[in-house]
Order: C-alpha cells, then sequence, then structure tokens
C-alpha cells in the first residue's frame, strides 16, 4: 500500500533534520560578489539578484538609451535649429494667448485650433530633428493657412516660417529657391482668390501677403548668403586637406626614393670597403701570427679604414631609419641617443688620424633643463656638419681648430674656427679634392633660421669663423644671414 504523499514527505524532513553534515566545522567563507538570475514568469527573462532585468527583457530600455543618446547629438548638432523654433513657437503661443478674445477665437474654430497645434509641433518637433524636411513641411502648413484661415490670424506663423525658410536656405540653398518660388506663387494665389472672396483689394489681407513674402524672402537671402559662406570655407578646409594629403604623399614618396637610392649605392660601397679593410686586416694577423706590430702603419690604417666604414654605415642606415619614421608619422628619437660628448668621440680620432689637432670645449648651464628634441637634433646636426667640414677643409697641424658648444636655459650657442686647407695643398700632397654638395651649412642655417635661431659664418684672413644660436623655446624666427657654404 501505497503511503500518503505529505506523510512521506515530512518522513524525509525527519531525517533530514537528524543528519549532522560534516563540514559543519569549516570556517564560513569570505563573502563575494556574485551574481544571481532567478526565472520569471514572463517569458523566462531573468533577472539580476539586484533585480535589473538582462536579456530580452532589457532590450527596450537599450534601444530607449540609444534612441536619447541619438536624440541628444541631433540636438548638439541642430541646437539653431533648435533656437529658430523655440523662437517661433514662443511668438505663436504669445499672439494666441496674449489675447483673451483672440484666444477664444482660436479654441471656437477647431480646424484653426488643429492648424495651429500642427504647425507648433512641427516646428517645435520636426525643425531640431530633421531640419530640411521640417522647414518645407512648415512653409506648406503656412501658405495652407493663408490660403483657408481668416487673414487676421496669419500674424502667428509670421516668425515660424520665416525661420524655417532661414533654416533651409542655410543648409540647401538650392532648396531654399525652389521652396521660397513656390511659396511665394501660392502665397500670392491665395490673395488673389480671397481678395475676390473679400470684393475687396484694400484690407489688411494685403498687407499680411506682402510681409509674409518679404520676410520668408529676406530670411531665404540671409540663409542662403551663410550657407554659401559656410559651404566655401568647407570646400577651402577641404582644399587645404587634400593638399596636405598630397604633399604628405609627395614626401613619401620622396623619402622612399632617397632611402631606396642611399641604401642602393651607399650600403653597398660601404659594406665592400668594411669587408675589404676586415679581409685585409684578418690576412695581416695571419702573416704576423695573429700578432702584428701596435706600431704598425698599414695595420693601423686598415683599422681606421674598417672603423669609419662600418661608423658611416650605421649612419646610413640611421637615416634610412629616419626616413622610414617620417613616413609612418613616428619619431626617431636620435635626439635623446646622440649627445655633444658622443659626437666629439666619434670625431676626434678621424681627425688625428688625418693630422688635424684642436680643443672642443662643451659646457652645460641649462640648470637640468633640455632643448625640445628637433631643436637638440638641430644642434647635433650642426656639429657634426662642423667636423665633416674641418676634415675637408681645415689645414693640418697643431691647434688647427677650436669648437666650443655651450647649453644653456635661453638655447645653444656653437663657436667655431680654424685655418683654411688653400687651394693649393691638395696638389702638394698629391691627394684628390673630395666631391661636395657646397650647400651643406645652407640646409642647417634654414632649419636654425626655421627654428627662431641665427647662423653666421664668413672667412677672414685665411681663418673660417662660425657662430649659431638655437634658442630653446618658441621665438619668433630671425633672418639668418647666409654667406657662400664651405
Amino acid at each position: 500500500m501505497n503511503a500518503h504523499p505529505m506523510t512521506a514527505k515530512g518522513d524525509a524532513n525527519d531525517h533530514a533534520k537528524n543528519i549532522v553534515p560534516i563540514t559543519a566545522s569549516k570556517p564560513t567563507p569570505a563573502k563575494t560578489k556574485t551574481t544571481a538570475t532567478t526565472a520569471s514568469g514572463d517569458g523566462g527573462a531573468t533577472r539580476h539578484a539586484s533585480g535589473r532585468p538582462h536579456g530580452l527583457a532589457d532590450m527596450p530600455l537599450r534601444w530607449a538609451r540609444r534612441a536619447a543618446g541619438l536624440l541628444a547629438a541631433t540636438l548638439r548638432a541642430n541646437w539653431w535649429c533648435a533656437a529658430l523654433a523655440a523662437a517661433g513657437l514662443a511668438w505663436e503661443v504669445w499672439h494666441v494667448f496674449g489675447d483673451p478674445l483672440r484666444t477664444y477665437y482660436f479654441f471656437y474654430n477647431e480646424h484653426l485650433l488643429t492648424l495651429t497645434i500642427v504647425f507648433g509641433a512641427t516646428l517645435m518637433l520636426g525643425l531640431p530633428l530633421a531640419p530640411k524636411y521640417a522647414s518645407v513641411a512648415v512653409m506648406a502648413l503656412g501658405a495652407l493657412w493663408v490660403g483657408m484661415m481668416p487673414y487676421s490670424t496669419s500674424v502667428a506663423m509670421i516668425v515660424g516660417v520665416t525661420a524655417a525658410a532661414g533654416a533651409l536656405a542655410y543648409l540647401k540653398p538650392r532648396w531654399a529657391m525652389a521652396a521660397t518660388g513656390v511659396w511665394s506663387v501660392a502665397i500670392l494665389w491665395a490673395y488673389y482668390r480671397r481678395s475676390r472672396e473679400f470684393r475687396t483689394s484694400g484690407t489688411d489681407f494685403d498687407y499680411y501677403c506682402m510681409l509674409l513674402i518679404a520676410c520668408v524672402v529676406t530670411a531665404c537671402c540671409v540663409g542662403m548668403t551663410i550657407g554659401w559662406r559656410r559651404q566655401a570655407r568647407a570646400m577651402a578646409d577641404e582644399q587645404v586637406e587634400r593638399r596636405r594629403a598630397e604633399q604628405a604623399l609627395a614626401r613619401k614618396r620622396r623619402n622612399e626614393t632617397i632611402a631606396k637610392n642611399i641604401h642602393d649605392s651607399l650600403t653597398g660601397n660601404l659594406s665592400y670597403i668594411a669587408l675589404l679593410a676586415q679581409r685585409e686586416l684578418a690576412r695581416m694577423e695571419a702573416d704576423d701570427a695573429g700578432k702584428p706590430g701596435p706600431n704598425d702603419p698599414a695595420y693601423e690604417t686598415w683599422r681606421s679604414v674598417e672603423r669609419n666604414a662600418s661608423d658611416a654605415l650605421r649612419g646610413v642606415r640611421r637615416v634610412i631609419g629616419l626616413l622610414d619614421a617620417d613616413d609612418s608619422g613616428a619619431h626617431g628619437g636620435t635626439a635623446d641617443e646622440r649627445s655633444f660628448e658622443g659626437i666629439m668621440r666619434l670625431a676626434e680620432p678621424k681627425l688625428d688620424d688625418l693630422g688635424i689637432h684642436g680643443k672642443t670645449v662643451i659646457l652645460n648651464r641649462s640648470g637640468g633643463t633640455k632643448p625640445d628634441g628637433e631643436r637638440l637634433e638641430a644642434a647635433h646636426a650642426l656639429v657634426e656638419e662642423l667636423y665633416a667640414n674641418l676634415m675637408r677643409h681645415c689645414e693640418p697641424g697643431e691647434h688647427a681648430y677650436f669648437l666650443r658648444v655651450e647649453v644653456a636655459d635661453e638655447g645653444t650657442t656653437i663657436a667655431e674656427a680654424n685655418a683654411m686647407r688653400p687651394d693649393e695643398e691638395h696638389e702638394r700632397d698629391g691627394t684628390a679634392r673630395l666631391p661636395e654638395s657646397g650647400t651643406g651649412l645652407v640646409r642647417h642655417a634654414r632649419t636654425i633660421q626655421r627654428l627662431g635661431g641665427t647662423c653666421d659664418w664668413r672667412a677672414d684672413g685665411g681663418e673660417w669663423l662660425l657662430s649659431a644660436f638655437i634658442p630653446a623655446g618658441e621665438d619668433d624666427a630671425t633672418e639668418t644671414s647666409l654667406i657662400s657654404s664651405r
């Protein structure tokens, strides 16, 4: 015989009460933030523990938020349309409720009341949200008002129609010209028909019609003028952006061509010189059982050739990297990697190998502040150019040159003086004159001038003198005196 369900349930509950859980003595774990879901009775929708719906249940709320965001963005973009609509609606409300007798007249005429409400709603809601189409609708309602309603009430919509015509002319000048023409013809037709109805042409209806046409035509002209100016500015900005894009593309192509030519010509030749020097050094070390003489002139010469070729190869690759960084919009960061001391340590041994001995003084009086990257890069590049010019044009000997670099809070000052090599010096020592472009200092001077600094140089009694100043801050560019380059 089967037990009663209620009896079985009660026995099970009593049995459960007598069971002692094994984990009762374990400490209670720390409370953690959990999200529980409960089934709801409306089609399986679920809720968070906080009671907030999710899934299908909150879809209307999400759509409402998106619609509210879109509405807010549209109103922000068309705030001036909202201001015009508010002015038109305020005028309409004041005209309707400003006089009790006129208010009674509006509410007494059902058709007039309906048209007034539709006109105000279209003006206030449509003009900020869809100004182009709402402007056409407002002008159509205004023509309908003049053609069918008592002419004395048409003053209530004059500001709204004028605002709609101005907004349409600003946004779509061609639409405004067509709409204003059609609207004016409709008003004149209404005037002709209603003048015959009143059997007089000397009533106030003439004044209302002419005033409406004058206001709408004036608003259309003003809006078109402002709209065309806006379009002209937009076209000018678009042309500027297009020109910038074309210049950027041309610069990118030029940089790619320069990088390709440098890579194909210079890197190959420099690699050949470096490898040839390394092979010659290895041969000399093998001939001397791995211990060439420390004062062997040939060995030291080949070491200098290999070292300078490798340095030049690294410099060329750095230039190619700068060109690639300019194409990608990235900053090369070479101003932070280089320093005046590092440039001096690389250049002075080369000058010593050529028999050109002098002195370089570097002073840092900036108080811990550094110029910006572009200005520091320009100073480093100028110092490198001065060392390169010393190799090509300075007369060998003791105290042949003096270079002074001072970094201060106001900017960087560079001064250099050296003895010039006579033109016949190459003929006496049997060396050939190196090829040069003759525009090195000129390019550096233009860069310094663009940064607001100065760069002057001159030849005086067999000596070459140069002075340059690169300001640390954004100063107005000053004229730079450019003398023939070396």
